[in-house]
């Protein structure tokens, strides 16, 4: 649940001048809940690393998790959802996420996909989603790719600079999808990936 709630929470404050205001209170992270599947080891399905507060509990965190990672500026520890205990109460200190997979876009068929990274907008600024995209870059490299895409909301300003300062570049590519039952423009970015 408690990546359920970093999702809307970051989608209401993100794309607040993007998208109509009561699309996004009507958000809840009861219902986008149940469209997670944490459980699949498959190197092929959508994998989600976890932005942790660093007194998460070492018994339910694995640092030999594929993903796993702990980045000094940001003073946050980073997991594998899979490797995460849900019964421990400790859902409340997750901060962030990224999810990553090999490519959707038949387009693009050696590259891998950052599918999705959203901060808790109450952490913005603290280095989390520099640290989350590090390790989604990291998770990416380490299933054999050498470059990456990602979809950014058009209009997203934010989203540009952030990726953009981290050497993803827009390619021309530009689509109108559908997600979370409303239709959205979206622009691509790419970038090359290195061992970390």
């Amino acid at each position: 649940m408690a990546v359920a709630r970093v999702h809307v929470r970051s989608w209401q404050a993100a794309y607040r001048t993007l998208l109509a205001d009561d699309y996004l209170d009507q958000l809840r992270p009861e219902d986008r809940a149940q469209s997670y599947d944490f459980s699949s080891l498959d190197p092929l399905k959508p994998r989600t690393i976890v932005a942790v507060e660093p007194g998460f509990p070492a018994t339910q965190y694995s640092p030999t998790a594929t993903g796993a990672a702990f980045s000094k500026e940001s003073r946050m520890k980073f997991a594998n959802a899979t490797a995460l205990d849900r019964k421990s109460g400790v859902e409340g200190l997750i901060h962030g996420f990224a999810t990553t997979a090999p490519s959707r876009d038949l387009d693009l068929p050696d590259h891998g996909e950052l599918c999705a990274l959203y901060v808790d907008p109450a952490q913005w600024g603290r280095g989390i989603g520099a640290a989350l995209v590090t390790a989604a870059r990291a998770r990416l490299f380490e299933l054999g790719f050498r470059k990456a895409f990602l979809w950014i909301l058009a209009g997203n300003v934010r989203a540009e600079r952030f990726y953009q300062r981290d050497r993803w570049v827009p390619d021309g590519v530009s689509r109108t999808d559908s997600v979370w039952a409303v239709t959205v423009n979206e622009v691509r970015y790419q970038r090359g990936l290195e061992a970390p």
